[in-house]
């Protein structure tokens, strides 16, 4: 097979060649479509409504061009019309109070401007409906900038506000009350390992928000991919993508539809459910636990991108029953695999540990190397994160207990690759040949 005739194909072609890896703008994307589509499109399972919105936090080193790939996305959503991105830099309070939309800016008061802070595609305060549902996409390619430092209470809320139903209320101290109808978020934000170790405290691990995070991690592309003059995007790829993106802005935003698995993708998805092992990292048990609401909610997203493309009159067709069928199955657990591979690499060695990060860093100097680095080599790297050479021995043979590293006698030490079981249900000749020569087990 090859890949697949959809809108996220067209928009990785349009992006172009770049420094920025394909898979940080295929999350972009997928984030991006999965905030426009809103409570447009979802699944019934059970007594739960699965939505498209997704917390995808995208992990690297500096340079690794998240920025980039997460502004390109932005971009598009808002000159399509999407209204509904959040400040870059906010507060618990300072979102719910936007989110409510109710509450007047005093300061565009003073100048006579609009009385009220939110539009929520109305002008006047007197026009809102203040039973609507609210809808919000946080694209911050500084993640740390939007929560800000170690904000569990926000980081807490949030994991609410990922499958919520229902009139979310908070008292704001000295303020009127804020009331926030059917909230649906949708994240997408960037991070270093360092940024991302400031944002989340080692106890967020245990909250909702990780277990419904998906963290995308990558390494830097080398110095063969620099490009010093980018070619001017393809304006007809962009106008065909805008295009694409206000038909489904234009569908009512509080008219659910209804999402089908054909037969086939049914049982394909019972299949997935029962037999895919998760994530083999322990830190990773409470979102495995999670994984199927994940791949339904990805689900959405590929069944609208590839019918936009494909059958797009159907997306306005009330009578007709819109089906995702076994390609798109398929095109999500892919895309969610590949994604996986690499989760514990984003996390690190996150944690709490004095030398969680002087751990990390040994990681992946191993990692870079084909052959064996002497201990000596190691200590030169790290030797300003720590406070004598004795405390790295130590470290080393945690590393080794643990099974992370060998220590080969008279060479020193290499990284033990962990070997993943085969995939089943993923087709990996869906994906970029960047994505599959990076992340293929």
């Amino acid at each position: 097979m090859s890949q697949p005739n959809t809108l996220s194909t067209l928009y990785i072609d349009f992006v172009g060649k770049s420094e920025a890896p394909t898979i940080l703008h295929r999350w972009s994307f997928i984030s991006m479509l999965g905030a426009v589509i809103g409570r447009r499109f979802i699944f019934k399972h059970g007594h739960s409504i699965i939505r498209p919105n997704l917390y995808t936090v995208l992990i690297a080193e500096p340079a690794t061009r998240k920025s980039t790939a997460i502004k390109i996305a932005k971009r598009l959503a808002v000159d399509a019309g999407y209204k509904r991105c959040t400040a870059d830099r906010t507060t618990k309070e300072g979102f719910l109070t936007w989110m409510d939309g109710t509450h007047t800016d005093k300061e565009k008061t003073k100048k006579g401007e609009n009385q009220t802070t939110q539009e929520f595609g109305l002008d006047l305060l007197d026009n809102l409906d203040l039973d609507a549902p609210r809808e919000a996409w946080a694209a911050a390619d500084e993640l740390f900038n939007f929560l800000g430092q170690r904000n569990i209470d926000f980081i807490t809320m949030l994991g609410e506000f990922w499958d919520y139903e229902g009139v979310y209320e908070y008292k704001i101290r000295n303020a009127k009350d804020v009331r926030v109808p059917f909230p649906t978020v949708a994240l997408l934000g960037g991070c270093t390992y360092e940024t991302f170790s400031l944002t989340f405290p080692p106890e967020s691990i245990g909250t909702g928000f990780m277990s419904r995070a998906i963290l995308v991690h990558c390494d830097p592309l080398d110095s063969s991919s620099r490009i010093t003059w980018p070619v001017v995007p393809d304006e007809t790829k962009r106008e065909v993508i805008l295009l694409a993106l206000n038909m489904i802005l234009s569908l009512d935003a509080t008219d659910s539809i209804e999402l089908e698995p054909d037969e086939e993708a049914m049982h394909l998805l019972d299949s997935i459910y029962m037999t895919w092992k998760g994530v083999p990292d322990q830190r990773f048990a409470h979102y495995n636990s999670r994984r199927f609401a994940h791949l339904l909610k990805l689900l959405i997203i590929c069944t609208i991108d590839r019918l936009l493309v494909e059958s797009p009159e159907s997306l306005f067709n009330p009578a007709s029953k819109i089906k995702s069928s076994r390609g798109d199955v398929i095109f999500a657990n892919t895309i969610l695999a590949m994604t996986e591979l690499s989760m514990p690499r984003a996390l690190g060695e996150f944690g709490s540990s004095k030398y969680a990060k002087v751990q990390n860093k040994i990681v992946e100097l191993l990692r870079t190397h084909k052959v064996p680095v002497q201990f000596n080599e190691i200590w030169k790297a790290v030797m300003k994160d720590m406070d004598k050479i004795s405390d790295l021995v130590v470290q080393m043979q945690a590393l080794v207990a643990g099974g992370m590293v060998v220590s080969i006698e008279g060479k020193g030490y290499t990284f033990i690759e962990q070997q993943h079981d085969p995939m089943i249900y993923t087709d990996w000749s869906l994906l970029h040949p960047q994505e599959i020569e990076l992340y293929k087990p």
